[in-house]
């Protein structure tokens, strides 16, 4: 199958207001995606590397992550979609999708991690105490399957849609520690820090891709 690889650069920035006497604009954490989307079997091989910035004045500990695409699990249908609009969403009936934690690393060495209860948030202990305004890098493989769902995320009627497919750093504030609200199935249920993104999608020839940001660079293979 001949594949299209497509390398973009998404950048995310703070709406200002500038004010004599201001301090330098805080770094903003980065990611970088690897994205390798199977069209037939709509499953995806993936690696998140995340330099994270702690821009709180905390010492950190930990960093937890969203896994949002583990709401579209089996078990789980009615934290993506009420019951009224379940046909809506599942047009060919019940669908399951997730994401596959398969490995961490720290700093590019290999990591422990902690998974919740409901599968919806990743915890990654830090080898060391975080302080204001240092970084570490965070690695991790994962495996996409996406649901057939009329839905952020999911393919239904030759669109497939990646909506929040990656492990998202949880929103941290100083006095109530990291945002690990749950996904619902009603507005919009997540918010994240703004962040610096460069992505790179192979995906099988043929088919077009929409995204934000800036076009590196595209390149045919096989």
């Amino acid at each position: 199958m001949k594949k299209m690889s497509l390398f973009l650069l998404v950048i995310f920035v703070f709406p200002c207001l500038f004010f004599i006497g201001c301090g330098k604009e805080p770094e903003l954490s980065s990611y970088c995606l690897d994205v390798v989307y199977d069209g037939e079997a709509h499953t995806a091989e993936c690696v998140c590397k995340i330099n994270y910035v702690n821009s709180s004045s905390n010492a950190l500990e930990n960093i937890k992550f969203h896994l949002y695409p583990n709401a579209f699990m089996q078990g789980k249908e009615n934290l993506v979609c009420t019951s009224s609009s379940k046909s809506r969403t599942y047009p060919n009936g019940p669908s399951f999708g997730g994401m596959q934690i398969k490995n961490v690393w720290q700093n590019a060495k290999v990591a422990s991690y902690q998974i919740s209860d409901d599968e919806l948030v990743l915890s990654v202990p830090l080898e060391k105490q975080l302080f204001p305004d240092e970084k570490v890098s965070i690695e991790i493989a994962y495996f996409l399957t996406l649901p057939n769902a009329r839905h952020r995320f999911g393919w239904h009627d030759g669109c497939t849609n990646f909506a929040n497919f990656y492990p998202i750093a949880c929103v941290y504030n100083s006095e109530t520690g990291f945002a690990t609200d749950p996904y619902v199935a009603n507005g919009d249920p997540f918010y994240s820090d703004c962040a610096n993104y460069v992505v790179s999608v192979s995906y099988p020839f043929g088919n077009e891709i929409a995204f934000s940001g800036d076009n590196i660079s595209v390149a045919q293979n096989g």
